[in-house]
């Protein structure tokens, strides 16, 4: 049997089983395990339509992610439930200099889990196509009005209470719950296990250094992040 009439047979069997109008994604090509994600970014609305406008910019750019993002949904809206493959978006992001570095690539990936390497390719991706809008359109800042979130980052030390705030925008807020247990409470290091410095800032460093305490898994560093302007999308 031929590659082509393996080809046709495999297209009527994907027929058979998806009547719907919405196209699947090829499994079988390396860096897949982006296709969840690919298809998240094609069914929200604002990040598909300005991915194919950006298709019809005078962009050259052989590495431009949000191109090929771009081509890769209008070849999902005319499939009409045909399966499709993101082998040129994929290839195009294996090509991506901090991809491999990152661990974003299958065959760099050193055994972690496809969650992990969702979750880091979600912030890699939100960060590059706002650069790669911003190469052609640098004062329309539209991509970050509706994935970037404005937020003042707080910083407090625990010791000796003082603080640093800067002003910022993030693509990606991660939920912590429940909060991480502190193994020892920075109450318990003014406490009687400890020795007293009555009407000093406590020494932490200095509890380390003479072997009275091991703080190595306390968080001496509270962060707080008050949101300024939520995304659109």
């Amino acid at each position: 049997m031929s590659p082509c009439e393996l080809n046709w047979a495999y297209l009527t069997i994907s027929r058979y089983y998806n009547k719907t109008k919405y196209s699947g994604l090829e499994i079988h090509i390396p860096n897949s395990y982006a296709n969840p994600l690919l298809q998240i970014l094609h069914f929200t609305p604002l990040i598909r339509n300005l991915a194919l406008q950006h298709t019809a910019t005078r962009c050259v750019n052989e590495l431009c992610l949000l191109c090929e993002m771009g081509f890769l949904f209008d070849m999902l809206e005319r499939a009409e439930g045909s399966i499709c493959q993101a082998t040129n978006f994929l290839k195009t992001f294996s090509y991506q200099p901090q991809a491999g570095p990152l661990g974003l690539l299958e065959e760099d990936a050193l055994g972690s889990s496809l969650t992990t390497m969702l979750q880091g390719l979600n912030r890699f991706l939100l960060d590059r196509l706002t650069q790669d809008w911003k190469s052609i359109l640098p004062q329309n800042p539209v991509f970050d009005q509706i994935l970037a979130t404005s937020a003042t980052t707080g910083i407090r030390c625990m010791a000796c209470r003082s603080e640093h705030t800067r002003p910022g925008t993030t693509f990606v807020n991660e939920l912590l719950y429940p909060l991480p247990k502190i193994l020892v409470p920075m109450q318990e290091l003014r406490s009687h296990h400890f020795p007293r410095f009555s009407n000093q800032v406590l020494s932490v460093r200095r509890l380390v250094e003479d072997g009275v305490a091991d703080v190595s898994g306390i968080s001496l560093l509270r962060r707080k992040r008050p949101f300024m302007a939520c995304p659109l999308s």
